[in-house]
């Protein structure tokens, strides 16, 4: 059914409407003469149906024999279609352009995407080794051997393990791989304490523990000796303490806003590559406190063509300045999360707080606020530390003497 719809669209069909006192006599001998009629539906006084613009002028003897009228509503298909373009030249040249345009746009690189990449050093390097080899926005696709500059690309920079370059569209896409520096994994270290804490859990992979749940750690002191039967190891796990990291924080009662008046400025402008090209009457902002809000329209953003034009559009909102007065507890709450964000970046991404304990410090300036927060925070405290492996046994025998030392102290007292 489908390929025979597709068959009538390719030559041509009609829209029909049927009117007369023996409808049903006419589908029927249409049916008898193997005229194939579809879209059947009775609308009032009569019958629409479609009917193949080849078989039209078969149906006047039908129709006559009936005593049926058949008018013609719409006329489908490509062969209608072009019959109308034929008399609209510049329609028609203008369709032909836009796919032409595209078509050689699409011949173009204008874009380089870097992946894996994060140094900026780095990445401009590799930049400027695409553009020694004459690739840059506005390149012929069909001068660039993908395979060939990903070997120029890595052999100009050895720091770099693999390279691969792609071409997706109008961008071309090189993905890097780093060449990764040897850590301290496999090598002979101890786990030691990074904060101040008391333990509460001990995650051992590999090594010795030389403390355990409940003991109270200083910082730097070695919580898991990287050593197995006496042969030097890199010491692995987690060893989880309560630690209590504090800051301070202040805030300002009063503050300056910005209130939009009315007034705005639009500035307009079409980026072609690298070059920007301001429509006229953008001029100088009149305005000496403004507010600026960019929106950037691309021009056909397919996945697979994305040409290098877009417009830009820069809003520029007059402001005058105004004093808000924050409440004491609007200030305390703005102190209270600047010091938690100073606690929240000294820790690693797995600790959890438990708990937070907030003192205002009263201050002779009523104009600010100062607060100090505690946290109570679980966090993995243990970080490697590389070691001599012959001065194992030393610093073992140091461990050792410096926790009997605080354990003698900590009963005389």
């Amino acid at each position: 059914m489908l390929v025979l719809h597709l068959w009538y669209y390719l030559t041509g069909y009609l829209y029909l409407r049927v009117e007369g006192l023996a409808l049903e006599k006419f589908v029927n001998l249409c049916i008898s003469r193997g005229i194939y009629l579809w879209g059947i539906r009775r609308e009032e006084g009569g019958l629409v149906v479609c009917l193949g613009a080849s078989n039209f002028c078969l149906l006047r003897p039908l129709a006559r024999s009936s005593r049926c009228r058949v008018r013609i509503l719409q006329k489908k298909g490509l062969p209608f279609y072009w019959r109308r373009l034929r008399g609209r030249q510049v329609l028609l040249a203008g369709t032909l352009l836009f796919f032409l345009s595209l078509y050689l746009l699409g011949s173009f690189i204008w874009s380089i995407e870097l992946v894996g990449i994060v140094e900026p050093d780095q990445a401009a390097k590799i930049r400027a080794e695409v553009e020694k080899e004459g690739i840059r926005p506005g390149s012929w696709k069909g001068n660039i051997d993908p395979d060939s500059l990903a070997r120029q690309i890595i052999l100009h920079n050895p720091e770099l393990a693999w390279v691969h370059v792609d071409i997706q569209g109008t961008v071309l896409i090189i993905d890097a791989v780093p060449k990764q520096l040897q850590s301290l994994v496999g090598m002979p270290c101890h786990l030691v304490a990074r904060e101040e804490g008391v333990i509460q859990d001990i995650a051992l992979l590999a090594g010795e523990p030389l403390v355990k749940v409940g003991d109270t750690v200083q910082r730097g002191e070695i919580l898991i000796r990287g050593s197995l039967g006496g042969r030097p190891i890199a010491a692995q796990g987690m060893v989880w303490a309560l630690i209590w990291p504090e800051a301070y924080g202040e805030c300002l009662r009063e503050e300056v806003e910005y209130i939009r008046t009315g007034r705005s400025h639009r500035v307009i402008s079409f980026r072609v590559g690298e070059r920007e090209i301001f429509l006229p009457g953008a001029g100088e902002v009149p305005f000496q406190h403004y507010q600026e809000e960019a929106e950037i329209k691309r021009f056909l953003p397919w996945r697979i063509l994305a040409l290098p034009v877009e417009a830009i559009i820069v809003t520029y909102y007059e402001v005058e300045e105004g004093v808000h007065r924050l409440s004491l507890s609007e200030a305390e709450e703005r102190a209270r999360m600047a010091a938690l964000a100073k606690i929240k970046g000294r820790l690693s991404p797995e600790a959890r707080i438990l708990r937070e304990e907030v003192k205002r410090i009263p201050q002779g300036d009523i104009g600010k606020v100062l607060v100090k927060v505690t946290c109570e925070v679980l966090e993995n405290i243990a970080e490697p530390r590389g070691y001599i492996p012959e001065a194992l046994e030393g610093e073992r025998r140091q461990q050792f003497e410096t926790r009997g030392e605080s354990q003698t102290g900590g009963t005389g007292q």
